[in-house]
């Protein structure tokens, strides 16, 4: 199964909703969010009989994005009902952010300018 497979989707919303919960734009959902999610990955991994991995939980504490979500990919790809349970954590953190997630994704080739926002006030383009 390819990463995209996998992933479905979440591979684009996931770094984005990851970035806002470790700004702290959730406030005290997002600590409850970032438990869930060690939660999630801690039982994966109490499953196959290891500890959570260190790269886990320093990137959890560190707040890296990037290696958070290649570790919750790769996990996607081996688990299926991790998968399952990961899609139902973004659910719930995108509740939890009142629906504030956007992500954004061109595809193909571009040529020019692409803009993409949200929520940019009175700016007309």
């Amino acid at each position: 199964m390819e990463r995209g497979e996998a992933m479905d989707g979440l591979d684009a919303v996931l770094p984005a909703l990851l970035s806002q919960i470790a700004s702290g734009s959730f406030g005290e959902a997002g600590a409850r969010l970032w438990d869930s999610l060690a939660g999630l990955v801690a039982r994966v991994w109490r499953s196959a009989g290891e500890g959570t991995p260190d790269v886990f939980v320093g990137s959890l504490r560190q707040g890296d994005v990037g290696a958070i979500t290649d570790l919750l990919a790769q996990m996607a790809e081996e688990h299926p009902t991790f998968r399952k349970d990961l899609r139902a954590w973004v659910e719930e953190a995108d509740r939890a952010g009142q629906g504030g997630i956007v992500a954004n994704v061109v595809h193909g080739n571009v040529s020019g300018i692409s803009i993409q926002a949200r929520d940019i006030g009175n700016l007309q383009l």
